[in-house]
């Protein structure tokens, strides 16, 4: 129920986005709750169709032109944490805000019963029992799951560890056309790719480190040259990027600095 969960909220930002911030009946429960935080100019909670519509009115009518955009969601069962970028306009300004805010969505019998915002998204992490530092920790666990199952071609545990349209970038070229793949197909053409190149590859983590929310690998790589028969071992790394609790993508380099650099990590 938890993936089905992060779709459904997914689905009501979608909404919004396409419909204008507003009341979504088939994604919300008749009882559902609006929650202010104590610091907000008018805190306190807001219930039913009508509460909910009447605060998402005194938001936008203060917050014009509002959108969200770079949505990160965090699945805890029946709560999902969000973290995301709101735009808008504030007032007569022709200059946009951009800034990121923390959202808390529960949920019960597949609609959405409360929904509460934070100025901090950490706040919103926090308030699902996901601190900064259980997510890191989450992450990191689930790359080294990630690259066990890799190591034993298990296919099988794909759908449990990556998101449906997870994208992977090979630092080796001509193991898949373009340079990358997307989805479980992409994947399994990967890993074919993979066997009919090299006998016995293996990626072995030496570092296995959270960056914010991103993971980055220092790896050695082993296996068998099936051209020449020649075993090889290298230095490698990877740096993967989440969401809602799976893998979304994850890009290899041959050069670590330049994996140290896109993790956004100064040496």
């Amino acid at each position: 129920m938890s993936d089905q969960n992060v779709e459904i909220v997914r689905r009501l930002y979608e909404a919004w986005q396409r419909d204008g911030f507003d009341v979504v009946p088939e994604l919300m429960d008749p009882d559902i709750e609006w929650v202010n935080p104590s610091y907000a100019v008018e805190p306190g909670t807001r219930r039913g169709y009508a509460g909910f519509a009447a605060a998402a009115r005194s938001f936008t009518s203060v917050y014009h032109e509002s959108r969200v955009k770079d949505a990160t969601f965090y699945d805890a069962g029946d709560r999902i944490a969000v973290k995301a970028s709101m735009v808008s306009r504030s007032g007569g300004s022709e200059f946009p805000i951009d800034a990121q805010r923390g959202y808390v969505f529960d949920l019960r019998g597949g609609k959405v019963t409360r929904f509460a915002w934070f100025n901090n998204p950490a706040e919103a992490r926090e308030a699902v029992g996901l601190t900064e530092q259980a997510v890191a920790q989450a992450n990191v666990e689930l790359v080294k799951q990630a690259l066990d199952a890799f190591n034993r071609r298990d296919l099988d545990s794909y759908d449990d560890l990556y998101t449906s349209d997870f994208a992977g970038f090979p630092s080796m070229a001509g193991i898949v056309e373009g340079g990358g793949y997307t989805g479980r197909d992409g994947f399994e053409t990967f890993l074919v790719g993979l066997h009919e190149t090299w006998d016995g590859f293996r990626v072995l983590a030496d570092v296995c480190r959270a960056i914010g929310e991103r993971v980055l690998v220092l790896c050695r790589i082993t296996g068998r040259a099936r051209s020449s028969g020649v075993e090889v071992e290298g230095l490698g790394a990877m740096v993967f990027e989440f969401r809602a609790g799976k893998i979304s993508r994850v890009r290899d380099f041959l050069d670590r600095s330049e994996a140290v650099q896109a993790a956004r990590l100064a040496e």
